[in-house]
């Protein structure tokens, strides 16, 4: 029903705003990585008011990119403003088939870029309007999709290799199923993990981390790293003389490493006990990712290589899993939003790839969450619970209207109609229109 509800929706311009926010973090400060070390969290934040309803969808950049989506966005409305989707794709193979390569457009990049992504931002505002709509959170609202509403959506030809051809049908629990696995997971809620940044020196990264550790129960924390593996070694080596033995530590390359690189340092990180290398390669190149679970495979070492808040589409995804990453890091904001996280939560159960969804930047945790309590509730229920990790940051959530909570290591499930749900009131009063200039907030 809800994706009949989706390609229903009409759009009308006048409808929606469309603000540019960011927030400016000092250089080696918050959100530092090896390859951004001044970054700005920022987000393409639309706004829709419908019916009464006041909704909100968000992108995620790191400062310039936001102009370029916003513009991009109001093109799109432009375009289907006085439609519906049903109408704007009837003479295509499926409604997916028209959102993902609008005619003209597809030629920048086909299944990808700044097009692709301001789409998501669009669906994404129109999920929110939808769970708002309804008084569910968007994470509920898709549990029941069924084989012909998926079909009918995405089309009989997804485009992904032969994963569908053999099965044309998605997972559906039986209702009794589904409400066991609803009510386990609002319950317990799912496991996070914390994020510390590039800039922070030993001393500074124990101390967020015991305290991290003490008042939220977080037991896993990622490090970032660089291409510079023994300075980075020595790094983690100091951090694990201060640490409980409790902790467990991940890393992150952001995208900065050679194959040789990546090959030294999960030879090393595996004998100093760390769960995973993540985006030691940008995600499209599936041959890197290739030859390194390769080499991991063939040294016997255990230690997982993850990677996907990057990733441009589901195609990427497809091969990253294929390839055999250990787990697929799913953005909210990434591709078409909530309308692609279906589509690779169903590919990842398929292929038995964890979904870890990324959540370092700001309304990602927020957003990531719903991505974790869905793909659990419809695929999995209490089985492999500890593997639902969700990436959880906190250090913007203060400006959201329901910010991600944290209780004894675990995010409690969202309960409010939506995805976004909106910013905080003293937020929307800041707000203006991004011909107008940037929304700046302070953290």
């Amino acid at each position: 029903m809800i994706l009949n509800d989706l390609l229903d929706f009409e759009f009308n311009l006048e409808q929606w705003t469309i603000s540019d926010v960011r927030i400016d973090i000092p250089r080696f400060g918050m959100g530092s990585d090896a390859i951004n070390l001044h970054t700005q969290y920022s987000n393409p934040l639309v706004g829709l008011r419908k019916n009464g309803i006041d909704a909100y969808g968000a992108g995620f950049t790191l400062g310039l990119g936001n102009d370029l989506i916003c513009r991009a966005v109001e093109s799109i409305l432009q375009l289907y403003d006085g439609s519906t989707l049903r109408e704007l794709s009837q003479d295509w193979e499926s409604p997916y088939a028209f959102l993902i390569n609008p005619h003209q457009i597809r030629w920048l990049s086909p299944n990808a870029g700044v097009q692709y992504q301001a789409t998501g931002v669009i669906l994404n505002t129109i999920v929110d309007f939808l769970g708002k709509k309804y008084n569910v959170p968007a994470w509920k609202l898709f549990l029941g999709i069924s084989d012909s509403d998926f079909l009918s959506f995405y089309g009989e030809n997804t485009n992904l290799s032969s994963i569908f051809e053999v099965d044309n049908t998605i997972f559906t629990p039986t209702p009794q199923v589904l409400n066991e696995n609803i009510t386990l997971i609002e319950k317990n809620g799912l496991p996070v993990y914390h994020t510390t940044w590039i800039g922070f020196d030993v001393d500074t990264l124990s101390k967020e981390i015991l305290n991290v550790f003490h008042d939220e129960g977080k037991t896993l924390f990622k490090l970032k790293v660089g291409p510079d593996v023994e300075y980075f070694l020595n790094k983690i080596d100091k951090l694990k003389e201060i640490l409980p033995e409790d902790i467990i530590l991940c890393a992150d390359a952001n995208q900065t490493l050679s194959l040789e690189i990546a090959k030294k340092f999960i030879v090393a990180l595996e004998a100093r006990g760390v769960l995973w290398l993540e985006e030691p390669f940008a995600p499209d190149n599936i041959v890197l990712f290739d030859e390194l679970i390769k080499y991991k495979e063939k040294h016997n070492l255990t230690i997982e290589i993850v990677t996907g808040e990057n990733c441009p589409s589901p195609h990427v995804a497809l091969s990253l899993m294929m390839a055999g990453i250990d787990r697929f890091q799913a953005d909210p904001c990434r591709m078409l939003g909530f309308v692609d996280v279906i589509l690779v939560c169903e590919i990842a159960y398929r292929l038995k790839c964890p979904i870890t969804p990324h959540a370092g930047g700001s309304c990602l945790d927020e957003l990531s969450a719903h991505i974790s309590f869905y793909n659990q509730a419809r695929y999995f229920g209490i089985k492999d619970f500890d593997s639902s990790l969700l990436e959880n940051v906190s250090f913007c959530s203060h400006f959201m209207a329901q910010p991600a909570l944290v209780t004894k290591g675990r995010v409690e499930a969202p309960t409010i109609g939506g995805l976004l749900v909106g910013f905080a009131s003293e937020i929307n009063s800041k707000l203006i229109d991004f011909k107008d200039g940037i929304t700046w907030l302070k953290l």
